[in-house]
Formats: C-alpha cells, sequence, structure tokens
C-alpha cells in the first residue's frame, strides 16, 4: 500500500520510522481493543463502541473527498453491527475481533491520510478515541456507565468528524 510512498516519495530511513510509527498506532488500538473486550460487563459494550469509531471513520474519510474509502469504512461497521447482532443472540465474537478490527481500521486511516485529504491529528482521534471507554464511569452493571463511557468516545469522534470537515476541499469550482 505504501510502495509508491518508499520509492519516490521517502528516504529509507523516513519510510521505516514512518512504518514503525503507524505499526505502533495499530498495535495499541488492538491492545486497546482488547482491553475493551475483557473489561467491558456487557456483551454489547464493545460492539457499540466501535460501531461509533467506524461511523466517525466513515464520515471524516468522506469528508476527506475518498467515498471509496468512506464505503469500505462502512463495510467495517457493518460487520461489528453483524457482531452485535450475535451478542444479542448471546453468540459473542470474543477478543478475536481485537486485531482485525484494529488492522482493517488502521489500514483505512492510513489510506486516508496518503491518499486522501484526512487529517493525521482526524487520524489519531479515531485511532485513540477506544481508550476513553476504558475510563471507570461508575458500577459497571449500571446501563448510565455505558452511555456515559459511550459518549466519551463520541467525543473524539466528533471533534476527528469536525477537523476532517474544515480541512476538506471546498464544494464550489
Amino acid at each position: 500500500m505504501l510502495k509508491p510512498k518508499f520509492q519516490y516519495g521517502w528516504s529509507p530511513g523516513q519510510g521505516w520510522l514512518w512504518l514503525a510509527g503507524l505499526a505502533l498506532a495499530i498495535v495499541f488500538l488492538a491492545v486497546v481493543v482488547d482491553l475493551l473486550a475483557r473489561r467491558t460487563s456487557k456483551p454489547i459494550e464493545l460492539p457499540a463502541y466501535l460501531l461509533i469509531v467506524c461511523a466517525g471513520t466513515v464520515g471524516a474519510l468522506m469528508l476527506s473527498g475518498s467515498i471509496l474509502l468512506a464505503q469500505l469504512a462502512t463495510v467495517l461497521g457493518a460487520a461489528i453491527f453483524g457482531t452485535l447482532v450475535l451478542t444479542i443472540r448471546r453468540l459473542a465474537p470474543g477478543n478475536g475481533m481485537a486485531p482485525v478490527f484494529s488492522l482493517l481500521l488502521g489500514a483505512l486511516l492510513i489510506s486516508g491520510y496518503f491518499f486522501a485529504s484526512l487529517p493525521a491529528t482526524s487520524a489519531a482521534l479515531l485511532i485513540i478515541a477506544p481508550v476513553l471507554a476504558l475510563v471507570p464511569a461508575g458500577k459497571p452493571a449500571i446501563f448510565r456507565a455505558f452511555v456515559v463511557r459511550a459518549a466519551l468516545v463520541l467525543v473524539p469522534v466528533v471533534v476527528a468528524v469536525i477537523l476532517a470537515f474544515r480541512a476538506s476541499p471546498p464544494l464550489d469550482y
């Protein structure tokens, strides 16, 4: 995916530095999603938090000028919604979704940054957003705690979409 950047845009040192940084960001997201899968009291919470991130990713990528990447983020969101349906039927997917979700979301955000107009700040906020679901918000059995955590995840997602909107190309010619 980044082969043109390695060939024409970066020196070898810059390329490996970018590659290491991007890999660390994806691993960080995978660790956070895995922690969320282990710490959530209700199995419905993890897919809900990830759906919020997917919705923000769709909006940010669309505003960045890449409808194709936004469609792919929609497909990722549909897969997460499918796990939500499975969770309601008591067939929770477990921790296995952490690396898959992280790799796919990371690839979409990397593509949006390098091949569309997605601001780096928006991509970083979308990667960091699930961390806020780890904040203790009262008794885990209370529905209000889930709503507070979901609102905390929503804040950086909304900021990421607003930043993508402000950086988007003008609509008039």
